[in-house]
C-alpha cells in the first residue's frame, strides 16, 4: 500500500506496470478497487496509478465533501502527478472521475498529456438527479448488489461515504450547478470521450457528447452500442483497445 499527503489527509494509491504514467480516477461512491481489472489490462502497456479520492476507499475519511467536489478533487489528482515525479501524465476518468479529469486538464495543462473521459453527464448538473439523490440513495442502501458494491469500495463504513456524496451532489446543484470553472474549449490536450448508447444514467448521451466534441479542439468520440454505466467497465476489452491506442497517439 502507498499513500501521499494531500491537504492534511493520507491519500491511497496503487502503481502497476511500466511505461508512460496513466492516472485512473474512479467515479462517485466508488474507489480504485472497482478499477482493478482495468488497471491490470492497461498495465501491460502503461504505468497505471490508481488513487482513492479524498474521503473514499482506503484514503482518510472526510467529515463532509466539498460542494465543488469535482473541481477540488482535480487538485488532488495533480498533486499526485507531482508526487510521483513525472513531468506529465495522462488521465483516465470514468463517470464522476471524468469530471475530475477534465477539471485537472483545465487547471494544470502543464501536467496533463491526454485525457480519456468516460460516461459523464456533460457540463451542468441535472435537476431531476440532484433533487432526488438522497431519496434514491436511501433506496439503494436496501439493494443487495449496491450494498456489496459500496462495501467492496469502502469497507464497513461505506454508508458515511455514500451519505457524504449524496449531500454534496444536492449542495453542488443548488450552490454551483456547473462542473467546470473554465470553458471546455480552453482544454489544450487531446481528449477521448467514451460512453455507451445504453447508459441507464445518461440517456441520449450522444446529444451531450456531439456538442462537446465541437467545443473541445482536439477530441474524438467513441460511443459503444451496448453496455451500461460506465462504458469503461461494461465494454472493458473494447474500451481498453481503443483507449490504449489513443493514449499512445496511435488513433
Amino acid at each position: 500500500m502507498a499513500f501521499f499527503k494531500y491537504s492534511g489527509s493520507n491519500i491511497y494509491f496503487t502503481v502497476k506496470g511500466k511505461g508512460e504514467p496513466v492516472i485512473f480516477i474512479h467515479g462517485n461512491t466508488s474507489s480504485s478497487a472497482m478499477l482493478k481489472s482495468a488497471a491490470r489490462m492497461f498495465s501491460r502497456r502503461f504505468r497505471v496509478v490508481a488513487l482513492d479520492l479524498p474521503g473514499h476507499g482506503r484514503s482518510d475519511r472526510l467529515q463532509e465533501f466539498p460542494a465543488d467536489f469535482w473541481y477540488e478533487n482535480a487538485k488532488a489528482v495533480t498533486a499526485l502527478i507531482e508526487y510521483i515525479g513525472h513531468p506529465k501524465a495522462s488521465l483516465v476518468g470514468t463517470s464522476g472521475g471524468a469530471l475530475v479529469a477534465l477539471n485537472a486538464g483545465l487547471q494544470r495543462p502543464d501536467l496533463i498529456d491526454r485525457i480519456v473521459a468516460d460516461s459523464f453527464e456533460g457540463e451542468q448538473s441535472a435537476a431531476f438527479y440532484a433533487e432526488t439523490i438522497r431519496e434514491e440513495r436511501e433506496k439503494g442502501k436496501k439493494n443487495p448488489f449496491l450494498r456489496i458494491f459500496w462495501r467492496s469500495a469502502h469497507g464497513r463504513n461505506w454508508e458515511g461515504v455514500v451519505d457524504n456524496d449524496s449531500e454534496m451532489i444536492f449542495r453542488h446543484h443548488k450552490e454551483i450547478g456547473r462542473f467546470f470553472h473554465q470553458d471546455l474549449s480552453e482544454l489544450k490536450c487531446p481528449v477521448l470521450l467514451t460512453g455507451s448508447l445504453r447508459d441507464e444514467f445518461i440517456p441520449n448521451i450522444q446529444n451531450i457528447y456531439i456538442p462537446l466534441s465541437e467545443k473541445i479542439k482536439k477530441t474524438r468520440v467513441i460511443l459503444f452500442p451496448r453496455g451500461k454505466h460506465p462504458a469503461m467497465l461494461s465494454n472493458a476489452k473494447a474500451f481498453y483497445e481503443i483507449a490504449a491506442r489513443f493514449l499512445r497517439d496511435e488513433m
